[in-house]
């Protein structure tokens, strides 16, 4: 089992969320925590509240992308990616 887990700046501009430099290859949950104290954000289409965090699963075949937009201002997010 491998982990990683990392902060990503996530901007008003969709762009891929992962914890490392890249996404982790077989991974099969991805945590991902909004670390702003009154901007949310949307994680795979879905509003993420201020501190509040998602799991997402995976079946670990194949890659999945999961795009992060802030709904304003850059917000940080901590994300884990375990495979």
């Amino acid at each position: 089992m491998a982990t990683t887990t990392g902060t990503k700046t996530v901007t008003a501009t969709a762009a891929a969320l992962f914890a490392g430099t890249a996404e982790l290859t077989g991974r099969t949950f991805l945590y991902a925590r909004n670390l702003d104290d009154i901007m949310s954000c949307k994680i795979n289409g879905r509003t993420v509240e201020p501190g509040e965090e998602i799991k997402l699963r995976f079946s670990g075949v194949g890659t999945q992308t999961i795009l992060a937009q802030s709904n304003g201002r850059a917000v940080q997010v901590e994300v884990q990616e375990v495979a």
